[in-house]
C-alpha cells in the first residue's frame, strides 16, 4: 500500500512513556470547564489514546485517513469525537471551531510527502511539502496558550541546516517554547530492535508550550536550536 510506506505505527513504550510524563502535567491543562480538549491529528490504531485511557478529564478529538483503523478506533473508542479524513479536510471544517482551544496535541505524523490534500487547508501560510512538517505547525498553532503539544518527528526538525528547516524551526519557536526535547534511538545496542520495526529512524520526541502569541523574532534563548 503506497499510501502506509511513510507510516510507523507509534511503539507503545514510547507512547506510555509519554503518557507517564504528561500525567502529572494534565490538572495545570484544565480549562474553564474543568475537561481537556486534546487533539490526535494521525491516530491510528490508536495507541496514544490507548496509552492515556483512564485520563477521564480528556475529552478526544481524533482524526484518522484510513477507513480501516478508523472502523477499529471507532469500535474500541465508540464514544471519542473521530474524523475519517486527512487532516487538512479537518482543518477546513473544523479548525475554526477549535482554535485557540485546545489544552493538548499528540502526534506521531506521516513522515513523507503530502498528497493531493494538501490544497484543502485554506490558509496557504501551512503549504508545507513535508507531511510532518505540516501536522507539527498546523497542530501547535491550535494550542490555547500554555497548551501542550508532544510530536514525534525526524530528527531533521532540530537539527537540518537547509533554509526549510530552519525556516520551520523558526516560525514554531515564535509560537511556541521549546520545554524537552529527546532524540530517540534508531535501534538498541547490537543493532536489533529498532523502534520503528522496518525502518532505520532517527527520531525526536518534543514537548511545546504554546506562547499565546507570536514573537517578534525568536527569543534569543532559542537562538542556538534555530542556528
Amino acid at each position: 500500500n503506497k499510501k502506509l510506506s511513510h507510516e510507523y505505527f507509534t511503539p507503545t513504550r514510547v507512547t506510555r512513556e509519554v503518557a507517564r510524563v504528561i500525567t502529572p502535567l494534565l490538572p495545570g491543562l484544565l480549562d474553564s470547564s474543568g475537561v481537556i480538549q486534546a487533539l490526535e491529528p494521525s491516530a491510528g490504531i490508536g495507541r496514544f489514546l490507548n496509552s492515556f485511557a483512564g485520563n477521564a478529564d480528556i475529552r478526544w478529538h481524533v482524526v484518522e485517513w484510513s477507513a480501516l483503523s478508523a472502523l477499529l478506533l471507532k469500535a474500541l473508542y465508540p464514544e471519542m469525537d473521530l474524523y475519517l479524513g486527512p487532516f487538512e479536510r479537518w482543518v477546513r471544517d473544523q479548525g475554526a471551531r477549535w482554535a485557540g482551544r485546545l489544552q493538548l496535541v499528540v502526534s506521531n505524523p506521516p513522515y513523507g510527502p503530502r498528497g493531493a490534500s494538501v490544497t484543502e487547508d485554506p490558509d496557504r501560510s501551512y503549504r508545507e511539502k513535508k507531511a510532518y512538517l505540516y501536522f507539527l505547525r498546523r497542530g501547535l498553532d491550535l494550542l490555547a496558550p500554555n497548551g501542550l503539544g508532544v510530536f514525534l518527528v525526524p530528527a531533521g526538525f532540530m537539527t537540518g541546516t537547509n533554509n526549510v528547516l530552519r525556516d520551520a524551526r523558526e516560525r514554531v519557536l515564535r509560537r511556541h517554547h521549546l520545554a524537552a526535547a529527546y532524540r530517540l534511538p534508531s535501534q538498541r545496542p547490537g543493532g536489533r530492535e529498532a523502534i520503528f520495526p522496518g525502518a532505520t529512524l532517527v527520531t525526536d520526541l518534543l514537548f511545546f508550550r504554546a506562547r499565546g502569541g507570536e514573537l517578534a523574532e525568536v527569543d534569543e534563548a532559542d537562538r542556538p536550536l534555530l542556528d
